[in-house]
């Protein structure tokens, strides 16, 4: 019978059934002498290269080699014989294409005979892949993002020159650590709902977000997240790419802060200010219209309160201003003898009964600068402002030390018997257009101004009722700012 896969030759002249082997092998058999005369071929080595049988019979293994490659052939035919060989080289087939070709070669004993079987493997997808692997290799490692693979939990492994100039630490640093080192303390639970994303088969692009240095410096980034497959779809791995976007985020910031000065100080000319003159006008109008000089004091007192409303609005206004300076002079305070000045002074209101109790620390070192006494003196001077009709007003002031996420802070409160706030109201309490409702004017700029200096000192502020749960019992501000150890 005839074998099948060689078309042509016939079992029986088969020398035995190691022939049908040879005859239907996928790779290309030959069989060489020491001189690289071809002693015999399988069928696949006439399906590739497009010669019969007969003809490559009477040719030698260096008439299959693309001319550039033909010097080697006899020092690899050498090394065959000696010790056997695998290398790589380009062959030429008959109709001129050339592919690349992995050779494994062994010298062998047929009949007394030396011998050479060589096998032949046509190695064109594997060189192209290989050929894309590197040309992808060479766009991550040029690329100006930065660009990181890591494993499904997400443990770094791979870690582009990108990464390095963005980040700050070198491949060697990274590879094998856990990706959240590059997350700021406050941003963590971010990574686990972007490997959730990912494990369930989403992906992340052109997401805005903070990343840390290993100097420590805070930079923004525009982030992207997709996953990593094998061939059967299982997730392999991940893959984070970002870009810096510092520079775009400051330049709009700094639009967003120019917009935002333009909008105030139109706002403060064409509403605040204006209704403040209107209302100075209308009591000075009066008072030239009074038949007695007592009648014309008292008219005469409006305006003048008045008037210094509107110059403590424009001094906050400028406050506002200083503390957005770019780089600002802090320097070491002790802000509780700041508020044992205030007490003194809040304690003795011309026309109020006010009683401020006080319990301080011996010293509550800070950094910050002169204008630290303006965030307690509007907090004390609008309990003031906003319990008219509150007899005794009571002012219970305080300060302790507290620990924050690992950090040591001084937690200073500010409680009052007033009115209290809302709670619809106090979310928006601290924005620079918001006002109580209370009889005085200011658009709100007294606590914008105490929120804008306390971030300026890297704190934080809040307010609270003074009683839970009843804000008609008075109002609870609370300021933790970073203690100086």
């Amino acid at each position: 019978m005839d074998i099948e896969c060689a078309g042509t030759v016939d079992i029986k002249e088969a020398d035995s059934k190691y022939r049908l082997l040879f005859e239907c092998a996928l790779d290309m058999v030959f069989l060489i002498d020491f001189n690289g005369k071809i002693m015999d071929v399988n069928y696949a080595v006439v399906t590739e290269y497009g010669y019969t049988r007969e003809q490559l019979l009477s040719m030698n293994i260096k008439d299959l080699r693309a001319p550039g490659e033909r010097g080697s052939a006899v020092r690899q035919l050498r090394e065959a014989f000696a010790k056997g060989t695998i290398y790589e080289t380009i062959h030429i087939r008959k109709d001129g294409s050339v592919f690349p070709v992995e050779v494994s070669s062994r010298g062998l004993v047929i009949e007394d005979k030396k011998m050479l079987l060589a096998i032949v493997r046509d190695v064109s997808k594997r060189k192209g892949e290989e050929r894309a692997l590197s040309r992808l290799a060479a766009i991550v490692e040029s690329s100006v993002d930065a660009i990181i693979g890591m494993t499904p939990d997400g443990i770094i492994t791979e870690w582009n020159d990108g990464a390095t100039r963005m980040y700050g630490y070198t491949a060697k640093e990274m590879i094998g650590r856990p990706v959240e080192i590059l997350i700021p303390r406050e941003n963590r639970e971010e990574l686990a709902h972007i490997i959730g994303i990912i494990k369930h088969g989403g992906q992340i692009e052109h997401y805005d977000t903070v990343r840390v240095r290993k100097d420590g410096k805070h930079i923004f980034v525009s982030f992207a997240a997709s996953p990593i497959k094998g061939h059967g779809g299982e997730l392999l791995g991940i893959s984070w790419t970002a870009r810096d976007i510092t520079e775009r985020k400051m330049a709009e910031e700094e639009l967003k802060e120019s917009r935002a000065n333009a909008e105030l100080y139109l706002d403060l000319m064409s509403h605040d200010i204006n209704n403040m003159n209107h209302a100075a006008m209308g009591f000075l109008e009066l008072g030239l219209e009074s038949k007695t000089l007592d009648d014309a004091k008292a008219l005469m007192a409006k305006p003048l309160e008045i008037m210094k409303n509107s110059s403590r609005l424009i001094d906050n206004v400028r406050k506002i201003q200083i503390s957005r300076e770019k780089a600002p002079k802090l320097h070491t305070v002790d802000f509780c003898g700041i508020l044992q000045n205030l007490k003194e002074q809040y304690s003795h209101v011309p026309g109020r009964n006010v009683e401020i109790n006080f319990m301080s620390l011996a010293g509550c070192f800070v950094k910050a600068d002169d204008l630290i006494r303006d965030v307690f003196s509007n907090l004390l001077d609008n309990a003031v402002k906003h319990s008219e009709g509150v007899n005794p007003l009571i002012i219970n002031l305080s300060v302790d030390a507290v620990k924050d996420g690992g950090k040591k802070y001084y937690r200073a409160v500010v409680e009052d018997n007033g009115p209290g706030i809302p709670d619809g109201l106090k979310a928006r309490l601290f924005t620079r257009l918001q006002s109580g409702k209370t009889k005085a004017t200011g658009r709100g700029l007294g606590l914008y101004l105490v929120k804008t200096l306390v971030q300026k000192y890297r704190g934080k502020i809040w307010v609270e009722d003074r009683v839970p749960g009843d804000h008609t019992k008075g109002a609870k501000f609370v300021v933790m700012l970073p203690a100086i150890e």
